[in-house]
């Protein structure tokens, strides 16, 4: 086996281009794009992404990137098509500075003799950010390499890969509870119970205050049909600590959803 440079990159698909217009080597093909005996792969615009509490899943056609949110899988696709000889047998990776954002590629590492049609790669986002892919910009890496003879050609389940299968879609329609989700839901949890014991604290000890002062009252103090300190202490404790819990409830939900939706549409520009 003895793998491609780049020169044997360009003289193959200008062979291709005339023995096969129709389906070239690789399609479309831009001589720029060969480089250090791999060939850089361009990201399509379709693309699936499993939905969390900021995304629905798909990607909007009139965005210029796709945001993979950390601990989420993906489906990505080739712009271009390849269309692999039957003695030859390609690899693929995504490009160094895709990989060093934190996304992971989990899906197979080689192109089959024979195979044609658009590669699709899975992904998962293993940091704990965001991370941003441009449209239509190198993202993926292709090397090929000499088979000693002919090989069987290609017939498997992406054969004429185009698009994404119906599987596909349902598949990547299940959100997952990534380790980061989980964690924030938890720091969530944890800043409501610190704020149910703050409040509960203001109410209590307002609430004991007011009944030692009621039952002072009640012993030692004028009767009266009218509230006194103590029930005065009481019902502003309870109104205090209601009110308090009401204003938290729509702080955390009302604002902080507008907060999200501001910093995710922020982040797709």
């Amino acid at each position: 086996m003895s793998f491609w440079s780049s020169q044997c990159i360009k003289d193959k698909q200008q062979e291709s281009e005339k023995l096969t217009p129709q389906s070239p080597l690789i399609h479309p093909y831009d001589k720029d794009n060969v480089m250090h005996a791999a060939y850089e792969l361009s990201l399509d615009r379709d693309c699936l992404i499993t939905p969390d509490d900021s995304t629905s899943g798909t990607a909007s056609p009139n965005k210029k990137a796709i945001r993979i949110p950390p601990g989420q899988f993906a489906l990505l696709l080739t712009k271009e098509y390849v269309n692999i000889p039957r003695n030859v047998i390609a690899f693929i990776s995504l490009k160094g500075s895709v990989k060093f954002r934190g996304l992971v590629n989990i899906s197979g590492f080689q192109v089959d003799p024979g195979f044609y049609g658009q590669l699709k790669f899975s992904v998962y986002n293993a940091s704990s950010e965001d991370v941003h892919l441009n449209f239509g910009k190198p993202c993926f890496l292709i090397w090929f390499a000499d088979l000693k003879a002919e090989n069987e050609c290609y017939d498997g389940d992406h054969k004429d890969q185009k698009g994404f299968t119906p599987d596909d879609r349902d598949r990547m329609t299940e959100s997952r509870h990534s380790p980061e989700t989980l964690h924030k839901r938890l720091k969530g949890i944890e800043n409501q119970v610190t704020m149910i014991t703050a409040v509960g604290a203001m109410i209590v000890f307002p609430l004991i205050i007011g009944l030692v002062v009621a039952i002072f009252d009640h012993w030692f103090g004028e009767k009266s049909d009218k509230i006194g300190d103590g029930g005065l202490i009481i019902s502003t404790a309870l109104y205090v600590g209601i009110g308090i819990l009401l204003l938290n409830m729509v702080f955390t939900g009302v604002f902080g959803r507008f907060v999200r939706w501001i910093k995710i549409r922020l982040s797709e520009k």
